[in-house]
């Protein structure tokens, strides 16, 4: 077990926020080389990644990129409903389409995934994938 999973357990962390190098960055790459150590190591808690010019206001939308390939079961999206509900945000799931239509399977999931954040406001939209998902994702938050 790696150092930081040891902290986390030792001292009951309950997520880790790590800021990112700004838009720049996000531009080139989905996330940093230390990002993706992190999670690659990381067991034991959710992530939450930052923007660097970030206002540090309450979220008025929470944005959660997704391709309905996977089933998420409930305790997986605990942390997203928590945060979406104790910042009073509306949850943005991002569909960035890279096919023409959802698989059978996709349509499922995605069905699954509206019952299962129930609790909170959420909206779908959905999106053309541009050269890369960086790309497409940084043009949506320059959008909005």
């Amino acid at each position: 077990m790696n150092a930081l999973n040891i902290t986390i357990i030792d001292k009951a962390v309950d997520y880790i926020f790590m800021g990112t190098k700004g838009a720049s960055s996000l531009r080139n790459t989905f996330m940093g080389s230390n990002k993706v150590r992190v999670i690659k190591q990381l067991d034991a808690c959710p992530i939450v990644t930052v923007p660097a010019d970030y206002d540090y206001d309450l979220p008025d939308e929470i944005a959660f990129a997704n391709d309905f390939k996977p089933t998420f079961i409930a305790p997986e999206l605990v942390p997203l409903i928590n945060f979406t509900q104790l910042w009073n945000s509306t949850l943005l799931v991002v569909h960035i389409r890279s096919e023409k239509t959802l698989s059978n399977d996709q349509k499922l999931n995605k069905e699954l995934l509206k019952n299962a954040l129930k609790e909170v406001k959420i909206r779908f939209l959905e999106v053309q994938m541009e050269v890369s998902i960086s790309s497409t994702l940084y043009r949506l938050e320059k959008e909005n």
